[in-house]
């Protein structure tokens, strides 16, 4: 059974729910993960190799670099309020998608997550609907799921 499902893209996350009311099995992010690790870890070694011996880099040293990275570090400032509470927004979000399955739907932390995200400043608003794109996708796949699994009228 193919069980590289779990990846980032939203026709992915529906392919995995059709197969799990469909023929009724159900895969964890745990399982896709154990599935996709003996290639995918291979992958992840051998790719940036493979990708520096086909093209290799034009500069592959600078003695300024370093001082190039000091001064924008220093223009950045220290790390932010809102910064620190994205980092702990992000990693709450990802142990509740990794171990919490059990306990909370990926969904739910995610829309738990972002009105987080809202309410504590980080995003506004206004930065949430000029993500049109986004709103479009939602709203249709969100249709295209409703009437798929609408059950038949009796």
């Amino acid at each position: 059974m193919p069980r590289v499902f779990l990846t980032g893209l939203a026709p992915n996350l529906l392919a995995l729910e059709l197969v799990n009311k469909t023929v009724k099995v159900s895969i964890t992010w745990r399982e896709w993960f154990l599935g996709f690790l003996p290639m995918g870890g291979l992958l992840f070694i051998l790719v940036p190799y493979l990708v520096y011996k086909i093209y290799p880099p034009e500069v592959k040293s600078s003695e300024s670099v370093h001082v190039w990275a000091r001064d924008e570090l220093s223009k950045m400032g220290k790390i932010t309020r809102n910064e620190l509470i994205m980092a702990s927004l992000a990693i709450i979000a990802l142990v509740l998608w990794i171990f919490g399955g059990k306990w909370v739907d990926a969904t739910t932390v995610a829309l738990m997550v972002l009105s987080l995200m809202i309410l504590t400043g980080i995003i506004s608003w206004n930065d949430l609907l000029n993500h049109k794109q986004a709103w479009n996708v939602l709203v249709w796949l969100s249709t295209w799921l409703l009437f798929l699994f609408m059950p038949p009228n009796t």
